[in-house]
């Protein structure tokens, strides 16, 4: 007589995959989708302005002894900014179409732009 194999069966999911269920186990995949808490939101969105803060410092800091000008500094700070902040805006699902300024916002983002040089070309 030869040797002969155990029956063989393919459990099944209630899903209708094969595999089966184990107990604890789930067959579908993990997602993790769930929103932080706002409190925890905050916490990390303080936590990384924080830490952005200190990069820049530091990297400022560094260039300028290096023997970057000061306004040079600032030109390359801002556009590495405005490149992170068109990538966020960009994930976020914000478009440029979507950001036209009203005549007041304008005024004032332009006055900004104005006091920040004068306050540059003082130091």
């Amino acid at each position: 007589m030869g040797f002969r194999s155990a029956p063989t069966t393919t459990a099944v999911s209630l899903d209708g995959r094969p595999g089966g269920a184990r107990p604890g186990i789930s067959s579908r995949p993990l997602r993790m989708n769930h929103r932080l808490s706002p409190n925890a939101e905050g916490v990390a969105l303080m936590t990384g302005g924080s830490l952005a803060y200190v990069i820049n410092d530091g990297l400022v800091r560094e260039a300028t002894e290096q023997g970057l000008d000061v306004y040079q500094s600032l030109f390359l700070r801002g556009c590495l900014m405005v490149v992170v902040l068109a990538v966020w805006a960009h994930r976020a699902g914000h478009r440029v179409r979507d950001l036209r300024a009203d005549a007041p916002a304008r005024l004032r983002v332009g006055a900004e732009v104005v006091a920040t040089a004068c306050f540059f070309a003082g130091i």
